[in-house]
């Protein structure tokens, strides 16, 4: 069996280090953070001693950084022209983990007019004018880095969700050629291929960390960078507490649960003000809500935050990409599933999605392509034996329509065999729940 190892996907060691999980361990600020998170969501409110922390944390970090950019500017003096490239690097990175993206800006243009054929500092120049809040500029740099490392599937992602349509053919072919490999190949899975480049982010915390009205502010800081405007906020008296994110958030899940879409779409939206964490997912919320209220733009331009704020989440890039399928942009909603196989190419859902995706616009032989890939990768994924079958009727393969919807009729059986003995032995133990019927149809 061949094995792509896929070397185009990976980063130089210089922008997969934004993100290296030993440097946020090592930082005694990110670990204070941490544990105020996590004590926050556990409901505890006396939060003294770990603010504390957290300042003597932040003067340390801002004095070993003071440090470095003594160093480096000694070593810039006898440094060769390599030597120098790498040193404007090292610092632009510790300035833009920092969150001081004017000065890591600086240092990443000092090092590409050290190297013009580079291309990685460009990525990271981009990450930083996303931080920056200048999108324009972001996408001149991710499209400039993908023009100097034209087979480089990543890059080519980042030209092309920031293009706006333009010179967007050579970046697509990128990811074509990237797909054509992982539907056709064993590929190794690259884990996170997307670096986020400030020191609090989305990674830190497994759930969503929505601030009350004594936190929110603070939260509302971390999560834009704003250290020690943060420390200061979470020292300041709460504020009336009636209309709190955290309040909307609670608020947001009882609308939700009671059908009342619009009202919950906005307290989500509210809720977002106070959150360090978990912003996709309330994204995600709102993106849902929104398909359900008709508003198919409003449910992609909440996908697409999502995505921006959790990159390395296959999922979210499969929820944006039917979005987008719904609003008739195949070609956009192709590159989101892409996205998602480079990060896992063994991602079925994903590769079932391009699939039905093709046979939607009448691509039946790529359909039947990437729906055979689809099995081997999960073989009771019945409904794609059925998508299956239709594609090869298309391709007047009748022999083989055939074989795929009798395969699809025996999994499907199965399937709902398999369903029935989960609920009968849920009732057993007493913890059944109510099953709804479109549940039998879905498949795991």
């Amino acid at each position: 069996m061949t094995i792509v190892r896929f070397a185009a996907c990976a980063l130089a060691i210089t922008v997969v280090s934004v993100a290296s999980p030993g440097w946020a361990q090592d930082n005694a600020f990110v670990a204070a953070v941490r544990e105020f998170g996590r004590s926050a969501n556990a409901g505890g409110r006396d939060t003294r001693a770990t603010v504390d922390r957290m300042e003597a944390a932040l003067a340390e970090w801002d004095r070993q950084l003071s440090d470095l950019e003594k160093r480096v500017r000694g070593d810039l003096l006898r440094a060769s022209r390599d030597g120098a490239f790498k040193l404007h690097v090292e610092l632009g990175l510790a300035y833009g983990r920092r969150g001081r993206t004017s000065d890591a800006l600086r240092e990443f243009d000092a090092a590409a007019a050290l190297r013009p054929t580079a291309s990685d500092v460009h990525v990271l120049r981009g990450l930083t004018f996303e931080a920056a809040g200048q999108p324009d500029e972001a996408a001149r740099a991710f499209h400039t880095a993908w023009e100097r490392d034209r087979q480089h599937p990543v890059k080519a992602y980042y030209a092309l969700r920031d293009s706006n349509g333009s010179e967007s053919n050579g970046p697509r072919q990128t990811l074509i050629e990237a797909y054509q490999q992982i539907v056709t190949k064993t590929v190794e899975p690259r884990g996170a291929l997307f670096v986020p480049m400030g020191a609090v982010n989305e990674m830190l915390w497994q759930t969503p960390l929505v601030g009350d009205a004594e936190l929110a502010d603070g939260f509302a800081r971390l999560a834009a960078g704003e250290y020690p405007q943060a420390i200061e906020a979470f020292r300041r008296p709460a504020a009336n507490g009636a209309n709190s994110p955290l309040a909307q958030f609670t608020s947001a899940g009882r609308l939700e649960a009671e059908g009342r879409i619009p009202e919950a779409r906005r307290a989500y939206e509210l809720a977002l003000a106070g959150t360090v964490s978990g912003r996709s997912r309330i994204y995600l919320a709102i993106g849902r809500l929104a398909q359900a209220d008709g508003d198919l733009p409003g449910a992609i331009d909440a996908f697409e935050r999502a995505v921006r704020v959790n990159s390395n989440d296959g999922a979210i890039h499969r929820e944006l990409a039917l979005a987008l399928a719904g609003d008739g942009r195949s070609d956009d909603a192709f590159m989101e599933l892409v996205a998602a196989l480079l990060i896992n190419p063994g991602d079925a859902a994903a590769m079932a999605a391009i699939g039905q995706l093709f046979l939607d616009t009448g691509r039946y032989a790529e359909a039947a392509t990437a729906l055979r890939r689809t099995l081997q990768l999960a073989p009771n994924r019945f409904e794609t034996h059925y998508a299956l079958a239709s594609a090869l009727t298309q391709l007047g393969d009748t022999n083989g329509a055939a074989a795929a919807l009798e395969q699809y009729e025996r999994s499907r059986q199965a399937y709902v065999e398999r369903r029935r003995q989960e609920l009968n032995e849920a009732v057993e133990q007493g913890d059944a729940s109510p099953v709804h019927p479109d549940a039998l149809r879905k498949e795991r």
